[in-house]
């Protein structure tokens, strides 16, 4: 699909930017291919298991999210110094684990919000995609994908800790390469 729109435009750059760009998420969103078909509750929602891993994040969460520094839109590859905004808030993770085309993930709720930290809304956040992405890394660390169902944006976080306090670096990835970079801190509440 993306060959035959390059081929219509001629091979110019405005045809290989819009390759790219149609690559980075789905030409049609996957909540409207759950619409046209919708799959029994059963398939799409499961309970996580008792010795799930993942349980160790079900519960409800002080979020802080700090910026560090920012690309500059002239030259992606100079970075500028962030003001150290924070956005502070809430984050709740429900032991259910969420199937939706293409992502899977832990259902959550709302992102604080992070436009007084970025200057701008937040790329490829949907409010009605309520799933938080996760993955064990090596040495004790859980990268957490905010925006699971976005291939290159959204917000991503690698995080390390104990079962009621995380903390770690947060970046917002732009085609492969991140825009944003900062620090995140996530506390258990009581």
């Amino acid at each position: 699909m993306q060959t035959a729109h390059f081929a219509r435009v001629g091979g110019s750059v405005a045809g290989i930017v819009a390759a790219l760009v149609s690559c980075a998420r789905p030409a049609v969103r996957p909540d409207a291919l759950l619409a046209l078909e919708e799959p029994p509750k059963q398939q799409s929602v499961t309970v996580l298991a008792d010795d799930d891993w993942r349980r160790v994040l079900v519960g409800s969460w002080n979020t802080t999210f700090v910026l560090d520094s920012v690309a500059t839109v002239a030259a992606p590859d100079v970075w500028r110094r962030g003001a150290s905004r924070a956005a502070s808030g809430h984050l709740t993770v429900y032991d259910s684990l969420v199937r939706a085309f293409p992502a899977v993930g832990l259902r959550r709720s709302a992102l604080p919000n992070l436009r007084r930290v970025l200057g701008r809304p937040l790329s490829c956040s949907e409010p009605d995609w309520l799933m938080l992405g996760v993955e064990r890394l090596p040495r004790d660390r859980i990268q957490l994908r905010f925006t699971p169902e976005s291939n290159d944006c959204g917000l991503l976080a690698i995080v390390s800790g104990t079962q009621d306090s995380l903390s770690g670096k947060w970046s917002e990835p732009s085609l492969g390469m991140p825009v944003a970079v900062g620090t995140v801190k996530l506390t258990k509440e009581r």
